[in-house]
């Protein structure tokens, strides 16, 4: 099928670094477009959001040649006429987390839409003009449960850890760690992983949602009610460890991303326009 969208990659810097690196271009990649991304019946009323979501995407598969790694970019056209898109790994070829660590409505997301990764050289939520300014997969480097990211890797887990362990509440600086828990006990999993190390957490049991940021200015982000680590310097406290104001579960997170998305884009657009 004819893909009038292939002539906007070249913008995607994928293709700026493979051109530069390995002078082919965009025929090399062999690639065609669908209208929607196919889902099992019981997906839309798992994730009625994100189904519409996938419903309005215009998808397209392609090959890296000097990799033989396929890629799928979903794209949607924004108010603006720009064109915004993930870019996911296609679920057969996604390294998931043992699935005894997901719950079935986990399994029927990652083997639906995959992952939202960044791969080298790609920009997974669009680096266009039109992307959502405020969207949860904004500087994400993966987003849909990071198999490759264990938490028992991550630096500030370390960190953390040595907080809660070295602690004086008598101290006016300094940090504490309120209602310690072990991350790396396989009780938390990583939903999203950050570009600059923050993680969006879920609990493998409850769904509920937690968020580690070493900094950030959303004012959506607050402390978390129950596990708080904060540090206090010079009189600045800053908390790590946040919630997200309306966002209790990983559901809630994974449909209020779609509807993000929803609000930035158009419906109704077919392959052939924008």
């Amino acid at each position: 099928m004819d893909n009038p969208l292939w002539g906007n990659f070249p913008d995607l810097a994928i293709f700026r670094q493979r051109e530069k690196l390995h002078g082919y271009s965009l025929e090399d990649m062999r690639p065609s477009l669908s209208q929607g991304l196919p889902y099992p019946p019981v997906f839309v009323s798992r994730f009625p959001r994100l189904a519409e979501l996938l419903d309005r995407a215009r998808v397209t598969d392609f090959v890296l040649d000097d990799q033989h790694k396929e890629i799928r970019l979903l794209a949607w056209t924004t108010h603006s006429g720009a064109w915004v898109c993930w870019t996911c790994c296609p679920p057969q070829d996604i390294a998931l987390p043992d699935k005894d660590l997901l719950s079935p409505e986990q399994q029927l997301l990652l083997e639906v839409l995959g992952g939202i990764r960044l791969c080298p050289g790609i920009v997974n939520a669009g680096e266009l003009d039109g992307s959502p300014a405020d969207n949860f997969a904004l500087n994400q480097d993966f987003v849909f449960f990071a198999s490759d990211t264990p938490l028992d890797t991550l630096l500030w887990v370390e960190d953390y850890d040595d907080a809660f362990a070295n602690q004086d509440d008598r101290g006016n600086d300094g940090e504490t760690v309120q209602n310690y828990t072990r991350f790396a006990d396989g009780s938390w999993l990583v939903l999203a992983h950050a570009a600059d190390g923050g993680e969006v957490l879920c609990h493998r049991e409850t769904g509920h949602l937690l968020v580690f940021s070493g900094s950030h200015c959303n004012p959506r982000l607050q402390p978390h009610p129950v596990y708080r680590w904060t540090a206090r310097y010079n009189g600045q406290s800053t908390d790590y460890l946040l919630q997200i104001e309306g966002i209790a579960s990983w559901h809630d997170w994974v449909e209020a991303l779609a509807t993000q998305w929803l609000v930035a884009t158009q419906a109704g657009i077919s392959p052939g326009q924008g």
